[in-house]
């Protein structure tokens, strides 16, 4: 009898072992390949996230160095020649600040959005603080200045006062948004503005408006109070809002502030005006002398 092994059989195991080492072949091929798709999109990932942090690390600088600002500014000791029994409340050290930037004409601050608690600046263009932060770094967030055609003593009839819309953060004038809906002006109708004579005067919002970066607000000096009248008159009829119990006189003073919209027109400005109502005594008058 034979008892050799059957020629299918080996056949079959020579089947087996091909398919066997067509198998890892296969997987080898597709663990080399699942590889390089894992290193390519952890590529694309590192990358992703490099981009994000350039993207974002302005906006972060930004809120720094606000902070900072912040920190060395706003006092909430007795300010020099105050008792520190009768102390109540905050004031600006305006002393630290214009030693850090001479331009320094004010302190602008919002109970909300209380994000807008910033120095004024003011110099002799409008083009230097867009892309300038306080402490003169480059900065996409730029600062809060004052129109170059105005006076720095605030008693021009229309002070008016620039700001970025940030897109990311909320911070510069972004929040000055919230002042679309007439309950929160309802709310929080006033702001205040310190300033180096160790005063701070109280403005009530009385408009708010979509402009063209050319439109009338824009309007600073006025020949007589009936001219300053029908600005104010058409100011407040032009208002997005309607802010009926505000009495703005021609002997007023007002602030209008203004930053850009969230649409892609880039003519296109948000402003909100708001006329004096109170300055009141914050600190006693010092030897601080903004720069004009």
């Amino acid at each position: 009898m034979y008892s050799g092994s059957d020629p299918r059989d080996r056949s079959r195991s020579r089947n087996g072992q091909n398919h066997k080492r067509k198998r890892n072949k296969e997987k080898t091929k597709w663990g080399a390949l699942s590889t390089i798709v894992l290193v390519l999109a952890i590529g694309v990932f590192a990358f992703s996230l490099y981009q994000l942090a350039i993207h974002l690390l302005p906006y972060w600088q930004g809120r720094q160095e606000s902070q900072h600002v912040q920190q060395l500014a706003i006092r909430t000791d007795p300010p020099p020649g105050v008792d520190e029994t009768t102390w109540q409340g905050l004031w600006i050290d305006f002393e630290a600040l214009l030693e850090t930037n001479p331009d320094t004409v004010a302190w602008l601050q919002f109970e909300s959005p209380e994000i807008i608690n910033y120095p004024v600046v003011h110099s002799h263009d409008n083009q230097e603080y867009l892309h300038r932060s306080f402490t003169g770094e480059k900065s996409i967030l730029g600062s809060i200045f004052m129109d170059m055609n105005n006076n720095a003593d605030f008693m021009d009839r229309n002070t008016i006062i620039y700001g970025h819309r940030m897109r990311i953060g909320g911070e510069m004038f972004a929040q000055l948004g919230m002042y679309e809906d007439i309950e929160h002006v309802r709310q929080y109708p006033k702001f205040m503005i310190y300033t180096p004579d160790g005063k701070v005067r109280l403005y009530e919002v009385f408009a708010v408006a979509i402009i063209n970066e050319i439109a009338f607000q824009y309007q600073t000096e006025f020949m007589d109070d009936d001219e300053f009248a029908a600005y104010i008159e058409r100011a407040i009829g032009e208002s997005k809002i309607n802010i009926d119990w505000v009495q703005v006189l021609p002997t007023d003073r007002i602030v209008t502030l203004s930053t850009c919209t969230p649409t892609p027109v880039r003519s296109e400005r948000l402003i909100v005006q708001a006329v004096l109502r109170d300055i009141l005594v914050n600190v006693p008058d010092t030897s601080y002398s903004a720069q004009p």
